[in-house]
């Protein structure tokens, strides 16, 4: 009789050893298994993009483009250049690549170490933008001086083309203090739309954003003495945890590949024009 619940003991105490220890030798290899399917989570997600909307054509072009040669998906957040910044400072995680409408934000975010080395994509031009016909005969900046024409004008503290107006009207001796303003815009995009509507007679936008507005708008140039062409640069984001992807998408939209696809919508990749 003792001998049998000496026995039975013994089963009973290596049924206990058993349960302690297979699940220490198990547990390494469904660690392990997790791991691999949360690397291949991260792996197929999508890059998420910061973007100004004064690139939005080609840099949807270049979106499309470079998912149907990577499988890459990519999601994207349009806003003005320096609320983009604004957001990097705040929430610098879960976005991949910085694409503002002028190298100066990403030369704040590169001294501030929000990203990497920035990549030249491309230029933007300032132009004046007018009513179709011209019909109030404007020829230079200093015509938005006249007291009876309505202006509008990008905000410096969001836009960058309103940044570089001002920057502009200072180089020509100008102030938009000296203007009729009576829209303050945003974005740049909103600018377009307030011509074509008529709520104003004349601003200043790049000119690849006048080219979305042919049948609404004339474009005057400004000689390049008086104006302030601004390189575009794209830079992959310090807290990115795409790394590679983001660095992939970089070189291919700086690639000859990316930069036809540019010229395509007649964005400058070079300054040869001027």
């Amino acid at each position: 009789m003792k001998s049998l619940k000496l026995t039975i003991l013994v089963v009973l105490i290596l049924i206990l050893l058993g349960g302690l220890i297979l699940p220490k030798i198990m547990e390494p290899h469904e660690r392990a298994g997790q791991t691999v399917s949360l690397h291949n989570q991260s792996s197929s997600a999508p890059l998420q993009i910061l973007c100004a909307p004064a690139l939005r054509k080609p840099a949807e072009a270049l979106f499309a483009a470079f998912t149907k040669t990577t499988g890459t998906k990519i999601t994207v957040a349009y806003n003005a250049s320096a609320v983009l910044l604004g957001q990097l400072k705040l929430h610098p995680q879960g976005n991949d690549v910085f694409m503002p409408a002028d190298s100066y934000y990403n030369d704040q975010a590169l001294k501030l170490k929000l990203v990497a080395k920035p990549a030249l994509l491309c230029y933007l031009v300032p132009v004046i933008m007018t009513r179709k016909g011209n019909p109030l005969g404007i020829t230079k900046l200093a015509d938005l001086q006249r007291p009876s024409l309505r202006v509008g004008l990008a905000d410096e503290r969001s836009a960058a083309i309103g940044k570089v107006t001002a920057d502009l009207l200072a180089k020509n001796h100008l102030s938009a203090d000296n203007m009729h303003v009576i829209y303050h815009a945003g974005t740049i995009d909103e600018l377009g739309n307030a011509i074509k509507l008529g709520t104003i007679d004349a601003t200043v936008v790049w000119d690849t954003t006048a080219a979305n507005y042919p049948n609404a708008c004339q474009v005057i140039a400004i000689p390049p003495a008086q104006n302030i062409i601004v390189p575009v640069s794209l830079s992959v984001i310090a807290a990115s945890q795409q790394q590679a992807a983001a660095q992939q998408f970089i070189t291919f939209a700086t690639s000859a590949a990316g930069q036809a696809i540019l010229h395509k919508f007649s964005y400058r990749t070079s300054l040869s024009h001027q």
